[in-house]
């Protein structure tokens, strides 16, 4: 089975979003911080159609026997203030069906985002990882990233 990465399209968006209320319904089950809401993946849908139109984010979507397997999405963000460069990569989201074996197939992501990252001259890429996701977190560091900042959740 070959892999193919592309650009997201609308079209794919209803394969993609399952795959993302999956691994948020994972996600929940170790930090119910993560809890979804009853129209969570409506919501999810109306932001995925902005991300496809705004020039500041990129979807990338995974492909196997052009059926969606995964999904990543960077954003080019303003660099805190004072650093020496003024903008930085976001990957914010990746999700993999978790009922396959997919190999390479999250890497094919990463680098689709990185070049995409690369054409706007971005350099430097952050990763939003859930910190109760060993898997996620066992594959970025695999993949060479290092801490940066700690986020740290403050109950009201």
């Amino acid at each position: 089975m070959a892999i193919i990465c592309r650009r997201a399209q609308a079209d794919d968006l209803s394969m993609l979003s399952g795959i993302w209320h999956e691994k948020l319904t994972i996600l929940a089950g170790a930090d119910k911080r993560y809890m979804p809401t009853s129209d969570a993946g409506a919501r999810w849908l109306e932001a995925a159609m902005l991300w496809l139109s705004d020039e500041t984010c990129a979807m990338f979507v995974a492909c196997a026997d052009d059926r969606p397997i995964g999904y990543a999405l960077g954003a080019v963000q303003s660099a805190p203030p004072g650093l020496s460069y003024p903008l930085m990569g976001a990957i914010t989201q990746m999700a993999i069906d978790p009922h396959g074996y997919y190999g390479g197939a999250a890497r094919m992501l990463v680098e689709a985002i990185r070049n995409w990252f690369g054409e706007r001259d971005v350099k430097r890429v952050v990763v939003y990882v859930p910190h109760r996701s060993p898997a996620e977190q066992a594959f970025w560091r695999a993949y060479g990233t290092s801490e940066w900042m700690d986020i740290l959740w403050l109950k009201s």
